[in-house]
């Protein structure tokens, strides 16, 4: 199989399954189109003032199985670097180059260039290498954002330190920013490259939705399955107050996450049950915490949550983006209303579309 047809089977899978992934966590629960050209509408990005305007030849025509291949990647690699001259070769170009292309020696110039810019950061620290330091890097960057120390729980759980990596995630439930793995920023700027450089609208929503579901948050399922095991050991020995502070530090959790910056259903939906679990676990008619709702008042709206989150899976079914028969402008759009109104009404959205379309004959 070749790279193209392979990456392309990747996105596919990743697009059908994203949402099933999450439930795998350690605690037991083609070329028709629809009409419209394939080339970008006036969503493109202007330039900014004071920018040079780029002029390219026409896109060469790609077979959409031929996404991703590396002729793909080499004509673009060869327009982006004339786009990052434009550009000033910021940490968000360059972070773009990257999400397009992958290309090792501009991740380096990033990470030299732009050590404490988030973005980069977390990007580093996916890598492994030196991933400590990237980790404290990122958390002196953005000490109000909960994802360095969610970052550094997953590296302590994953090193076999419980205790520590329960501290680090006490830490960043204790934080009052909101979590942001930087993924809107991140999207945009594929966007905006992909557009500039001339890429069709189907290909650079491609490369948006390849952006959104390799370079968000990660599946936190060690730290998370740490909490769920130290609440079922704190619950089989009676020791109530360590109990009491899991399951609190659970669904402060799930709050989190529910509520972060561009959360995709799968984050809506693994929150809600973090929430769910941790809120189960206390005293119904207590306080709380930094509100004036009980406990009993809480857990009834994240089930009415979980409730609306299941009926949309419900209605969706099947009728969710068709990723190779869907229009170029189509696609574009649809990966344009997840960063503008989130997933869920992009959903909605792309569900009218094809309920307008005539059905085909039986």
């Amino acid at each position: 199989m070749k790279r193209s047809e392979t990456l392309m089977v990747a996105l596919l899978s990743l697009a059908a399954g994203g949402l099933a992934c999450w439930f795998l966590l350690p605690w037991n629960r083609g070329t028709e189109s629809h009409g419209g050209s394939d080339q970008p509408t006036q969503a493109a990005d202007q330039a900014r003032p004071g920018e040079k305007t780029l002029t390219f030849e026409p896109f060469p025509e790609f077979g959409r199985m031929d996404y991703g291949s590396k002729e793909f990647d080499e004509v673009c690699y060869d327009r982006l670097l004339k786009w990052l001259e434009v550009r000033g070769r910021d940490a968000a170009s360059l972070m773009a180059v990257r999400d397009i292309v992958g290309k090792k020696a501009i991740m380096q110039e990033a990470a030299e260039k732009f050590p404490n810019d988030p973005r980069v950061c977390m990007d580093m620290i996916t890598r492994e290498e030196d991933r400590d330091l990237w980790i404290e890097r990122l958390i002196s960057a953005e000490p109000d954002n909960p994802a360095g120390f969610l970052l550094k729980a997953d590296a302590l759980a994953k090193s076999g330190k419980a205790e520590e990596a329960i501290e680090a995630m006490r830490k960043a439930a204790a934080l009052s920013g909101r979590l942001n793995w930087h993924l809107r920023e991140r999207v945009s700027a594929v966007r905006e490259a992909a557009l500039a450089i001339g890429v069709p609208a189907w290909e650079t929503a491609m490369l948006c939705l390849k952006t959104r579901l390799i370079s968000g948050g990660p599946i936190l399922s060690k730290p998370y399955g740490l909490l769920r095991k130290g609440l079922k050991a704190a619950k089989d020995s009676d020791n109530r107050p360590r109990m009491i502070r899991l399951a609190e530090l659970w669904a402060t959790l799930g709050d989190q996450l529910f509520q972060s910056d561009m959360s995709s259903i799968g984050d809506q939906l693994i929150g809600n049950f973090a929430q769910i679990a941790g809120l189960s676990e206390l005293d119904a008619g207590s306080k709380w915490k930094g509100t004036n709702q009980t406990v009993g008042q809480r857990l009834a709206e994240v089930k009415q949550q979980k409730l609306d989150l299941s009926e949309h899976m419900a209605t969706v079914k099947g009728r969710t983006v068709d990723i190779l028969k869907a229009s170029g402008p189509q696609l574009l759009e649809y990966e344009d209303r997840i960063l503008r109104d989130g997933e869920m009404a992009a959903e909605i959205w792309y569900r009218e579309i094809i309920a307008a379309q005539p059905k085909a004959a039986e």
